[in-house]
């Protein structure tokens, strides 16, 4: 008998489903259908390789199998598996990618200065001020390098 993965979180998409807007859960999900909005999970998302995210997500831990078409805000550990195709800007506590995976963005560190930020914004009166300063990464549409890549080999 095999296990659904249902069972083991709190919310499933299947892949029959289409979902037009946004998805915010407090537990685990896992996605194999379409979801066209951001997702936000306080616990483990994972994506299979029918699963399609076009919007932001953010979650505590993430695999992807599918597709995410948006940035990705993780707090902990990224999984890619060799079916995932992600394009926008990936920012994660750490990341471990396939490498048949591919990823057409910038991958950059969500350190503790960022949460502090999101905690600040989110507070409608924050007790004081404080100065972050967060790098922005600005990526163009269509990379072109400069000289031609060398060969190792």
């Amino acid at each position: 008998m095999t296990s659904s993965p249902f069972l083991k979180s709190d919310f499933y998409v299947s892949p029959e489903m289409v979902i037009e807007g946004n998805i915010h859960s407090s537990g685990s999900g896992v996605i194999a259908g379409v979801v066209n909005g951001d997702v936000e999970v306080s616990a483990k998302l994972t994506i299979e390789k029918t699963g399609k995210v076009y919007g932001k997500v953010k979650c505590r831990s993430l695999l992807v199998k599918g597709a995410i078409k948006g940035n990705i805000y993780c707090e902990e550990k990224l999984y890619t598996q060799k079916t995932a195709f992600i394009t926008g800007n990936i920012f994660a506590a750490e990341v471990s990618i396939d490498k048949e995976s591919i990823i057409k963005g910038v991958i950059a560190h969500l350190n503790d200065q960022q949460t502090e930020l999101q905690k600040t914004n989110d507070e409608s009166q924050p007790e004081k001020e404080k100065d972050i300063i967060i790098p922005i990464i600005i990526v163009p549409d269509e990379m072109k390098p400069d000289e031609p890549p060398e060969s190792w080999f």
